[in-house]
């Protein structure tokens, strides 16, 4: 499992790749893609550094974006899209409304790699374990 992060810089978009996530533990995961940003940020990045990717993650959480459709970077399988967490309206009661933080994510597949069924069965495990993820160590 290879992990494209996509990183906006003056010149346009670079994805740098976190090589074999499944291996790593989630303060490695953060620690290598902090080394990575800086690279990009840097212009220290390397070819090594940006091949190999299968899936990318995009964040346009720190703008007012609360979705969006991303599209995938060749030869990429597939890209996750990620907008801010904003408030939602809910009903309360009888005619009461209550707000409730919510983040929308969107998800792109090249259909000749994999098909919309096994996105979907993505997307419900990956919510099923980022609503019931717990702290590392804990």
């Amino acid at each position: 499992v290879n992990i494209g992060i996509a990183v906006a810089v003056d010149q346009g978009l670079i994805i740098p790749v976190i090589h074999d996530c499944a291996r790593l533990s989630v303060s490695q995961i953060s620690a290598e893609r902090n080394r990575l940003v800086e690279c990009v940020r840097s212009r220290a990045i390397n070819e090594d550094d940006t091949g190999g990717g299968t899936f990318t993650l995009t964040n346009l959480g720190m703008y007012p974006v609360d979705r969006f459709e991303a599209l995938l970077s060749p030869p990429q399988a597939a890209i996750l899209s990620i907008g801010r967490i904003h408030p939602m309206a809910f009903p309360v009661g009888e005619g009461g409304v209550g707000f409730q933080p919510v983040i929308e994510f969107g998800l792109t597949l090249d259909h000749r790699v994999v098909d919309g069924a096994a996105g979907a069965a993505f997307v419900k495990d990956f919510l099923n374990r980022i609503e019931t993820i717990t702290p590392e160590g804990a």
